[in-house]
């Protein structure tokens, strides 16, 4: 007998022997409960996040679904990470992995959650809902191009200490500087902080500015001659400043992402580092349109000068959106006639995905073109730190 059922604490090591299992045969050995202690515990909350599948009793696949919120401008959008999918290697071909994502997407839509993401390959994701989208830059600076850029700089003045689980007083301090940003996702204590020791290589490092105030964390991993940072949570007005003394204090080329709100303050960094790379950010599943849609657009006003005006959008059979952009934003649900239309996929795309244009040039003329230009693609970012 074939049953997909919610993992409990009773059966979690054999959820956890399992993937660890798939995962090491597969690619390389895996100890998900060291590397991704934010998702992997044996704790309550922990085990029901699993979708087991079980054949006659044992374990044949496996899928995490980490329930997540993401606050937008005050505005709460649930955002669940899926990971670790997984089937016993000799079950391949007999539709498990189907059966698990099919139930587990139509139990989020039926949970009222508006957006799911995931990392894995587009051809199979495809099939459940999944498509590549998201916004990130990344960028890489290396101390000798700066050195020749700056030759005045003094980096001394800002001062980066690593930062223990067990510091709670430095910690909540961080965990209140996140929070305050107009993008970032709502975590207990444990989560916050473990999720920035991802794949157990990072170190979460507070950073102190000249002036000896706490400004904020990098989560890095420190050591060779490139620094990867896969999550900076610091001022905009701030960030450049303390990438380069990084760079330079410690003689390595540092190289991290940053969202699209934060460019305009990065001149520094771009003006030395080298090519600013603009990428997609995971796959991505809309299941409820309005809410994202209207929340990211909000926050895009924040910082880019939108076109007023009013764009009707098809973003699947039977859904169109009637987006206006005027003293505020508003997105509602319509049966008015589409000025674009889009399959669900392609309508990712071009909402949500790094080059709009591309996709709405074809649909779009003239002022309504430049309204779409305008508005999107909206702000959907993702840390390293964010990983399922």
């Amino acid at each position: 007998m074939i049953e997909i059922k919610r993992g409990t604490l009773a059966d979690y090591d054999k959820s956890i022997d399992f993937i660890d299992f798939v995962f090491s045969r597969a690619h390389e050995p895996h100890d998900f409960e060291e590397r991704y202690p934010n998702l992997y515990r044996k704790l309550p909350g922990y085990p029901e996040n699993f979708y087991n599948l079980w054949v006659d009793g044992e374990i044949r696949g496996c899928v995490l679904r980490e329930p997540r919120v993401l606050n937008v401008c005050g505005e709460r959008i649930r955002v669940d990470g899926i990971g670790n999918v997984s089937t016993h290697h000799r079950d391949q071909g007999r539709g498990y992995m189907t059966r698990m994502m099919t139930r587990i997407v139509d139990d989020m839509k039926k949970e009222g959650v508006q957006l799911s993401v995931l990392g894995g390959r587009r051809s199979r994701y495809n099939h459940f809902g999944y498509e590549i989208a998201g916004n990130r830059f990344e960028m890489n600076v290396d101390p000798h191009e700066l050195r020749a850029k700056y030759p005045d700089e003094d980096p001394t003045g800002w001062r980066f200490e690593e930062v223990a689980m067990e510091d709670r007083e430095t910690v909540l301090r961080l965990k209140a500087l996140y929070e305050a940003q107009p993008y970032h996702y709502e975590y207990d204590y444990d989560k916050f902080y473990l999720r920035l020791r991802h794949n157990s290589r990072f170190r979460v490092y507070g950073v102190w500015d000249p002036a000896g105030e706490l400004a904020g964390h990098l989560s890095l991993q420190p050591g060779g001659s490139t620094i990867p940072i896969i999550e900076t949570c610091l001022p905009n007005e701030k960030l450049a400043d303390a990438v380069v003394a990084l760079s330079l204090q410690t003689n390595a080329s540092v190289r991290f992402a940053a969202a699209e709100w934060s460019l305009p303050y990065l001149g520094k960094v771009i003006d030395a580092g080298r090519e600013l790379e603009r990428l997609g950010s995971s796959m991505w599943n809309v299941l409820s349109w309005r809410e994202p849609v209207r929340a990211l657009l909000t926050l895009r006003s924040t910082y880019a000068e939108l076109a007023p005006g009013k764009l009707v959008v098809e973003t699947e059979p039977g859904v169109r959106l009637a987006i206006r952009v005027g003293d505020a934003v508003s997105v509602e649900y319509t049966d008015e006639a589409p000025d674009a239309v889009f399959d669900h996929f392609k309508a990712t795309r071009a909402i949500f995905g790094p080059f709009p244009h591309y996709f709405f040039a074809s649909r779009l003329k003239g002022e309504k073109l430049l309204l779409a230009d305008s508005w999107f693609p909206l702000p959907t970012f993702e840390f390293g730190s964010e990983a399922v």
